[in-house]
């Protein structure tokens, strides 16, 4: 945030605070002028606070997704950031939003393993079949090539074309793998022989 006194502004919403920890136009009033001056953890404190009052999980939600994103975006803190999207997803699973951005700081960090934890919740709350589809085959991606789990991508594979069955991304991974399992065990069977 940038030095110097908080403003008579900042100071008396305190004073409010302190008497009714749970003031909402008070915390939303803070919450303006921290933006206003960029003090951007004091803004988080602001926003955790406003969190805390709400008892709706979708309010809740709401506060700590500007939380996680001002650890991503104003602080650089993408460990942090992931924390708080986690919190957004314990109270709303299906929050496209932070199930994206959590994607997005898990490619960047090459977090394979947490990724697949992401897919695999975007399979069980997507809203319909595409959906749906476009996750099991990031996750079979994920599988055939970061991962070494050819099984599992075929797994995958398979589910994207129970709900479609002319994929052909699916068909050509598939195709993919199963070759990939002639090579290896055609292999297996050079070596057996010598």
């Amino acid at each position: 945030g940038k030095l110097g006194l908080p403003t008579r502004a900042v100071v008396s919403y305190q004073e409010v605070l302190t008497l009714s920890p749970g003031h909402l136009p008070a915390l939303r009033a803070l919450s303006r002028l921290h933006r206003a001056q960029a003090s951007w953890e004091s803004l988080i404190d602001v926003l955790r606070a406003e969190a805390a009052v709400h008892t709706d999980p979708a309010e809740r939600a709401h506060a700590l997704f500007a939380v996680a994103s001002l650890w991503e975006e104003r602080l650089g803190r993408p460990e942090l950031a992931a924390d708080a999207y986690q919190d957004v997803l314990r109270l709303v699973p299906g929050h496209g939003a932070a199930l994206r951005a959590l994607e997005r700081l898990y490619v960047k960090g090459s977090q394979w393993k947490d990724l697949v934890a992401v897919h695999e919740r975007q399979v069980q709350t997507a809203p319909d079949a595409a959906a749906r589809v476009t996750a099991y085959s990031k996750l079979a991606h994920l599988y055939a090539d970061r991962l070494s789990e050819p099984t599992l991508a075929a797994q995958c594979f398979e589910a994207v074309l129970v709900a479609d069955p002319a994929n052909l991304a699916a068909l050509k991974g598939l195709e993919r793998l199963r070759s990939a399992d002639r090579l290896i065990r055609a292999d297996i069977r050079s070596r057996l022989a010598a």
